[in-house]
């Protein structure tokens, strides 16, 4: 999923709506509602979703949710966290809430997504369905 190109605004405007980005940014694992974005954008809400809208060509909860369902399929790649763990570090209501969102957004339940994709290392990225490669060092005291 990808962002409308955003469109051109006032400076003040940028500003205020590059505050409200950073916000969502910084908050999305707590599910932030309309009112409190706008509020750390100084807007009251009803402007505040046009004025969003506008500049960034999503809603303020699309930007939230599609955050949270990125961060939710990381989560699945990369840890062994259950769906109930994921849906609640990530804000959602219920494990119910956090599948519909999920399979609305990436049409798979986060369980197929999870089964579908390789575990991956969070350091490296390195898959741990492959074979370890392997040292190139001969251990001390063998010879190659």
């Amino acid at each position: 999923m990808t962002t409308q190109t955003a469109k051109e605004c006032p400076p003040h405007v940028r500003e205020r709506i590059d505050r409200a980005v950073a916000f969502i940014n910084d908050h999305f694992r707590e599910a932030p509602d309309l009112r409190t974005i706008a509020a750390a954008a100084y807007y009251s809400p009803f402007h505040f979703q046009r004025v969003f809208y506008d500049a960034m060509g999503e809603s303020p909860k699309h930007m939230v949710d599609r955050l949270r369902v990125e961060e939710a399929k990381r989560l699945l790649t990369t840890t062994r966290l259950s769906m109930g763990e994921i849906a609640e570090q990530l804000g959602f209501e219920s494990h119910g809430h956090f599948t519909a969102v999920f399979s609305r957004a990436c049409e798979s339940s986060p369980r197929d997504y999870r089964r579908s994709h390789p575990m991956l290392c969070p350091c490296c990225g390195h898959s741990f369905d492959e074979p370890a490669p392997t040292p190139t060092t001969t251990p001390a005291g063998e010879k190659p």
